[in-house]
């Protein structure tokens, strides 16, 4: 039922690429069909993700807000991490390496 709820906004967002022609996405067929797949293999992979997390904690509410700061630290933190350390000279190594 989950994957029934994340397949109409996938749909909705992979319809908006074409809808707005974003070239990127557009111009090549390879392109698109990857950028389509990562839609839909994303909702496959966070929805048993998301259950397996739940089981951690006592509470839905914990596991809903832990869930969201791991995926905020993951998704934003992490990769702004990774850009200030290739920044500075004397980290660059390690931001290339992570």
């Amino acid at each position: 039922m989950d994957f029934c709820k994340y397949v109409i906004p996938a749909a909705f967002a992979i319809l908006m690429m074409l809808a707005f022609d974003i070239e990127v996405f557009t111009e090549d067929s390879e392109c698109f069909g990857a950028a389509s797949l990562l839609f839909i293999f994303y909702g496959w992979s966070v929805i048993p993700f998301s259950y397996l997390f739940g089981f951690v904690f006592k509470s839905f509410g914990n596991a809903q807000v832990a869930s969201f700061f791991f995926h905020f630290v993951m998704g934003a933190i992490g990769p702004l991490v990774i850009f200030v350390l290739r920044l500075i000279k004397s980290t660059r190594e390690v931001g290339l390496a992570i």
